[in-house]
């Protein structure tokens, strides 16, 4: 590890807020089955968090999409150009939708 890296490291180490270190106390006395699982319970909150604003926001979209769209915030997501559920497909829709408001 380089001067630059070490040194960005401990920014962020030096930044941050007194209930991320309270996590991390939590965190590391828990085994490693148990941080897995509160990581996987983590993501999912952020997963469903942000697919109820997109339903909030686009309320003409199906669950699919809604799961899709969120998924490609995520994640990166290939599918085929004409597959209803591509993510460029969905934001066409979203745009046509909106220029018709």
């Amino acid at each position: 590890m380089n001067k630059e890296t070490k040194a960005d490291i401990q920014k962020i180490i030096n930044n941050l807020p007194p209930t991320d270190w309270e996590e991390i106390k939590i965190i590391a006395k828990l085994s490693p089955a148990d941080r897995v699982k509160r990581g996987i319970e983590k993501s999912d909150k952020q997963r469903k968090a942000h697919q109820d604003k997109l339903r909030q926001k686009y309320p003409f979209l199906s669950e699919k999409e809604i799961k899709m769209k969120a998924l490609a915030h995520f994640t990166s997501v290939i599918l085929s150009e004409n597959h209803p559920l591509n993510p460029e497909r969905i934001d066409e829709k979203i745009a046509k939708i909106q220029r018709a408001k």
